[in-house]
């Protein structure tokens, strides 16, 4: 911890916050505290002392916030959530009568709908224990788009708890 942002006297190394841990799908960025661990997993760091937001690998981000092993613990969720998203593009989808694909993940039954003229894809997920439907509000330019939309979607509802 002796180099980058480490030896700069004006930059706090305690305290810290993480907002957001972003998947770069490749290891394409330094780590903006220590300024030379070449990372995938991105830690989005604030401090209410520092102006703006550092990018940084895990490490740093568990000295910056005191607690390694919760670092530790939310990379290891980024990459679980990545693993599931590889997979989701590889899942079997039906087609309905009308000829739009759906699938069903536990209590969720995700539907890609084909566009109307001129209109992009949209997507539907229906909570078969609630029966609470949710409509994407954007449409998609492609199949795959949607599809893709469509998991970050039950991600947000299992957040949730819906």
């Amino acid at each position: 911890m002796s180099t980058g942002k480490w030896r700069e006297p004006g930059v706090p190394h305690k305290g810290w916050t993480c907002v957001e841990v972003e998947d770069l799908e490749t290891p394409s960025m330094t780590c903006e505290m220590c300024e030379t661990t070449e990372i995938r997993y991105a830690h989005h760091m604030t401090h209410p002392e520092y102006a703006g937001t550092l990018r940084c690998g895990c490490i740093c981000a568990g000295h910056l916030e005191e607690d390694l092993t919760g670092a530790r613990s939310r990379e290891s969720k980024a990459r679980q959530k990545f693993k599931r998203k590889a997979a989701w593009a590889y899942r079997w989808w039906k087609e309905s009568m009308l000829q739009n694909h759906w699938t069903r993940l536990g209590k969720h039954i995700v539907t890609v709908m084909r566009p109307a003229a001129n209109e992009g894809w949209k997507i539907r997920v229906f909570n078969t224990k609630t029966r609470v439907e949710r409509m994407g509000q954007v449409p998609w330019p492609s199949e795959e788009a949607a599809k893709a939309a469509a998991f970050d979607a039950l991600e947000w509802l299992k957040a949730r708890g819906e």
